[in-house]
């Protein structure tokens, strides 16, 4: 078996993180993902599914527009750029959290049955998830940002000049 040569690995310069700046495809997504979250309010539903995915969804959106708001534009290198990209994925699965308990308490309030669509120990239980979903986003995170680069990054090996 072969060794694996270090020869085919990018130089660390080149693994830069490029932080957009937003756009308006950005704000129309936040626009058209508010008309998703005002027709699920209005419909009957008491499964945990729909519920998790919108409040990850809105968790996504709002730190998409305040990472692109108030580091857009700028470069992050390196190692750097992995911390940035742990650190936003934690604090994103820890706002997912708190969203989706949000979501069940203000669904529950809107509708007002004597049987509530969430209960209040339900809602807890999510917010005890809080810690295992910053871990799943920050891992999250880091996995996109490899995979990111990993994707932009040339695989041929450097030619050696004779």
């Amino acid at each position: 078996m072969k060794p694996l040569s270090l020869d085919r690995l990018p130089p660390p310069t080149s693994l830069i993180l490029r932080i957009p700046t937003r756009s308006a495809r950005l704000r129309l997504i936040t626009l058209l993902y508010g008309v998703i979250v005002l027709l699920w309010l209005s419909v009957d539903d008491s499964s945990t599914t729909p519920v998790a995915l919108i409040g990850s969804g809105l968790a996504l959106i709002g730190m998409s527009l305040w990472v692109t708001g108030r580091y857009g534009g700028r470069a992050v290198a390196g190692r750097a750029a992995l911390l940035a990209a742990a650190g936003a994925g934690a604090a994103t699965g820890l706002i997912a959290a708190i969203a989706v308990a949000a979501l069940m308490l203000v669904k529950t309030g809107l509708h007002a049955y004597l049987f509530p669509d969430y209960p209040f120990g339900m809602m807890i239980e999510m917010l005890e998830r809080a810690p295992l979903w910053a871990l799943a986003g920050g891992l999250a995170g880091i996995g996109l940002l490899l995979a990111r680069w990993a994707l932009r990054t040339p695989t041929q090996p450097p030619r050696r000049e004779a």
